[in-house]
């Protein structure tokens, strides 16, 4: 493959040098490569082209975020520039959210997110205003409401799926435990926020089956019904 190029452009002249560089570090340490990935046992698994129901979980996210990307979006003309803003917004959030809690420890409530694995540690987004139920009168103000849009159609969504997978109130699943670290059903939250609280008492009704539960969280002690708790994803 051959790539034409202006020479007038210094950039394109130091991105081919720089990849001219990366190639002949890829080939000549090919085998160190090789051994480090063998000695931490990673393996590839490559899915057959033109094949997207084999990315099962990771292709159903795919799918999710283009649904509430067309519901959000709807018949509004966006620049390549105001697209990749609304959609590095939407990257974040969808990064943002809990996986499993970082510590056992019962004073704890930080979890593990997706933005641990990218930056390091977890992704936060600058307060601002709400202008959902605004008329947007610039284009910034429109590319906030259609972020803060989808951050409230998605999480609130995503969050009852999680409901979904564990039903609280069935005698044949599992009860939430004291100890056991939960997200918070909440309306209204900013962006890549999360209500996190750890059960440190449970309240069963006349039948044993747990009804509410009162939770610790960064800002003091709450009580909330089940239905308002979901277990975080790999819990």
């Amino acid at each position: 493959m051959s790539t034409y190029c202006d020479r007038l452009w210094t950039n394109f002249v130091g991105a081919k040098r720089y990849l001219e560089e990366m190639v002949k570090l890829l080939i000549d340490k090919k085998q160190d490569f090789s051994d480090q990935l063998m000695s931490r046992g990673i393996s590839w698994k490559l899915n057959p082209p033109s094949a997207p129901h084999f990315g099962g979980i990771f292709e159903s996210g795919i799918k999710c975020t283009k649904y509430y990307l067309k519901r959000v979006i709807g018949s509004q003309v966006l620049t390549f520039e105001e697209l990749t803003t609304v959609l590095t917004k939407v990257e974040a959030m969808l990064n943002s959210r809990p996986i499993c809690q970082l510590s056992s420890d019962p004073g704890e409530v930080d979890v593990l997110t997706a933005g641990h694995f990218i930056i390091g540690g977890p992704l936060v987004a600058l307060p601002e205003p709400s202008v959902e139920d605004m008329n947007p009168r610039t284009r910034w103000q429109l590319l906030q409401k259609l972020s803060q849009s989808y951050w409230r159609i998605w999480q609130n969504n995503y969050l009852h799926t999680l409901q979904q997978k564990v039903k609280w109130f069935k005698d044949d699943h599992e009860h939430p435990n004291i100890g056991q670290l939960v997200s918070i059903i909440e309306p209204n939250l900013p962006p890549n926020e999360w209500r996190l609280g750890r059960v440190v008492q449970i309240y069963p009704g006349k039948d044993n089956i747990i009804r509410a539960v009162t939770l610790k969280t960064k800002r003091g002690l709450l009580t909330r019904p089940v239905v308002k708790v979901c277990p975080l994803p790999l819990d």
